[in-house]
């Protein structure tokens, strides 16, 4: 399953995503870098002086990054496709790494004896030994011979991707540093602080987020509701359910699939 995934093209949608990031970025940066002398029509005392610039460099520090994606997609995509890895929470982990899965009793119920030893991931293991032989009869006798990868911490232990499977409960090595969780709601919370102080505008791309799993849907909704009046924006793409709102309503709709959805957008902020 990694190696499909690593292998797998991307479409041109997570192109134009990294190339509107580039773009925010590259502002993000000039901006940063440009003094202005501002001339005051009317004097301020110092205290209010001080005061202010306080408050816009308290705003300025506490954003990090002008993008920040938050997926709940496991194959690794986005970081691929260019993202700063730091920049990228992925709440149902990914294939490019692997975590103990406890150990196994051998049995069809429990499956488990002992849970994981820890939070802290590892590299994917060696799985040459599962490489499929030429005939159909070979494998399956490698497969029963080949056990599962061991965890090289504990030992008796079972390796497994670090992917949020359904039913996994606790399972699942749920560290908010990993993840990018905890990453991602301080860039949140830097986002409503800049827009409240500095009028900061933030628009927000959802995109095929649907209702079965609404994880990053309700997230994008509720960010959108933390803003102040005017200064959000969400866009959601998705072809079967573009509205349903849980927490906010979407700013603008698109029942369209995602790739002929964002060169369109692209396309028409072009001929801007």
């Amino acid at each position: 399953m990694s190696e499909a995934y690593a292998k797998a093209p991307l479409h041109e949608g997570y192109t134009i995503l990294n190339r509107w990031r580039q773009r925010c970025e590259a502002k993000r940066t000039e901006a940063a870098s440009v003094k202005e002398a501002v001339t005051e029509a009317e004097a301020k005392t110092q205290a209010e002086a001080e005061a202010e610039t306080q408050v816009e460099e308290e705003a300025s520090r506490s954003v990090p990054a002008a993008t920040f994606a938050v997926t709940s997609n496991v194959d690794g995509y986005f970081v691929r496709c260019g993202f700063p890895p730091e920049q990228v929470a992925e709440i149902h982990g990914n294939v490019r790494t692997w975590q103990c899965g406890g150990k196994p009793t051998g049995k069809r119920f429990p499956l488990i004896e002992r849970e994981r030893c820890g939070d802290a991931l590892l590299p994917p293991p060696d799985l040459s030994a599962f490489t499929s032989p030429p005939s159909a009869d070979a494998a399956d006798d490698a497969a029963e011979d080949a056990p599962p990868p061991a965890c090289p911490r504990c030992g008796d232990g079972r390796m497994r991707p670090h992917v949020y499977l359904f039913g996994d409960g606790n399972r699942f090595a749920n560290d908010a540093g990993t993840t990018k969780t905890a990453a991602y709601r301080e860039w949140t919370d830097a986002v409503v602080q800049r827009a409240t102080a500095l009028g900061a505008r933030v628009a927000i791309v959802e995109v095929g987020s649907g209702l079965r799993v609404p994880t990053i849907r309700k997230r994008c909704e509720e960010l959108l509701a933390r803003l102040p009046g005017g200064q959000g924006a969400l866009i959601r793409i998705n072809p079967d359910h573009p509205d349903q709102p849980i927490v906010a309503s979407p700013t603008h709709s698109f029942q369209e699939g995602a790739v002929n959805c964002l060169v369109g957008i692209e396309a028409a902020l072009g001929a801007r």
